[in-house]
């Protein structure tokens, strides 16, 4: 399991958006940010090697209702996407929140960049 330490750390390049309306970088880039995201989550939540393979053969969640979908998402499609309990996704993302690391949005979760 990786460490939200170490996760938050590979996350840092990209140069997170200040808020939801800012623009993507470029798709690639979009593709690998969510990827840390979604290490994010598993490092906060204890995830079988099942869920963590379905995971991984995935390499982004766009939501079609949301426009932009950039760095937000939602614990109902965290809980689809990984296969877990949607429940079991908002406690992950509460404690993510509780550790300043994730923000709550009118459309879902956004990472909070580490100041300094």
């Amino acid at each position: 399991m990786l460490g939200v330490e170490s996760v938050l750390s590979r996350l840092l390049p990209f140069g997170l958006p200040e808020s939801d309306d800012e623009p993507p970088c470029d798709i690639q880039r979009y593709e690998q940010f969510h990827l840390h995201m979604m290490d994010l989550v598993i490092a906060a939540n204890d995830l079988t090697d099942e869920q963590m393979r379905v995971l991984c053969s995935f390499p982004v969640i766009v939501s079609e209702h949301r426009k932009p979908p950039y760095s937000v998402f939602t614990a109902k499609e965290i809980a689809a996407f990984i296969e877990i309990p949607e429940q079991r996704a908002k406690d992950c993302l509460n404690r993510l929140k509780q550790k300043k690391i994730l923000a709550r949005t009118q459309s879902g979760y956004r990472i909070i960049p580490p100041k300094g």
